[in-house]
């Protein structure tokens, strides 16, 4: 790194990261929102119509093909297990049908018992589905930290401290060392630096970090433009990009220790929410063909 960039962010953090939407939205937020929209809207008609009721046959095969769908969900983890002694097609497209399957398979079943809950192990059986649905959301989130997309590879510290160094040392020669810009970055960088240490134990730092962020970025701009005057567009853009790049590895970086350790209890609770919902499921079908 030169001595310039060397200026410019004195206290680099210990593990940058590649950007990671610390101050912009995530790439396809809207295309989220408006699924769960969707979904959330199909499930209250299906509570409100009277096409069907409870007693249905409809509603019956709407309970089997979801309790199949949420029964599929295990052959994933069976398939990961399984691939160094029985390869069977690549993993992303199993994983693919993973989290299909992970969102159908709640949304069948919300709409076979029409959010209507009635005995005990109905009522079990349902609440443990929440539960793994919603867990299987927060580790889908994990997941997306930790990997270069949804289906990359997971990355390294070393890989994101060399992204981060990168950006910095291309955006200095642009940053006056004395300016507000300059001191700004200073203190976010320092700010990165300790909530990647505290990791989990700074919880509120780990939220407020991409706000941080993303004030950080408007001081670099607005600096630059009131000392600069008429600064050409081309330089402004790559200058803003370079400065959203370094900010958001420094944000990734800060919490890719803590997500890391996350996504570990992740696995470590997972696994037995999954088996815990496929005996209340069971013992609930039981009941409905026994009673």
């Amino acid at each position: 790194m030169s001595a310039r960039a060397q200026a410019v962010g004195p206290h680099l953090p210990p593990k940058p990261a590649t950007p990671a939407a610390a101050t912009r939205a995530p790439a396809g937020l809207w295309r989220h929102v408006l699924l769960w929209t969707g979904l959330g809207l199909l499930v209250l008609y299906g509570a409100q119509t009277d096409a069907y009721d409870l007693d249905s046959e409809l509603a019956y095969w709407l309970g089997v093909a979801g309790g199949s769908a949420m029964l599929a969900l295990l052959l994933y983890p069976l398939r990961k297990r399984l691939d160094r002694y029985l390869p069977l097609g690549r993993l992303r497209y199993w994983f693919s049908g993973h989290m299909v399957l992970g969102i159908a398979g709640p949304v069948l079943i919300l709409l076979h018992c029409k959010l209507s809950l009635g005995s005990l192990n109905a009522k079990v059986a349902f609440w443990s589905m929440v539960v793994v649905a919603s867990s299987g959301i927060v580790g889908r989130f994990l997941y997306a930290q930790l990997h270069r997309g949804l289906y990359g590879r997971q990355r390294s510290a070393g890989e994101l401290r060399s992204e981060a160094a990168t950006a910095l040392e291309a955006a200095a020669p642009m940053l006056d060392q004395h300016s507000r810009a300059h001191a700004a970055l200073a203190a976010f960088a320092r700010l990165a630096a300790d909530t990647g240490r505290r990791g989990l134990a700074a919880p509120w730092q780990q939220l407020s970090l991409p706000w941080q962020a993303r004030s950080t970025w408007k001081i670099c701009v607005a600096d630059v433009l009131r000392n600069h005057g008429r600064v050409d567009p081309a330089d402004l853009q790559r200058l803003t990009t370079l400065l959203q790049q370094y900010l958001q590895a420094a944000c990734a970086a800060a919490r890719f220790g803590a997500v890391e350790r996350l996504f570990s209890l992740w696995h470590v609770a997972h696994l037995p929410l999954v088996l815990i919902l496929a005996l209340t499921a069971g013992f609930h079908v039981l009941a409905v063909h026994m009673y």
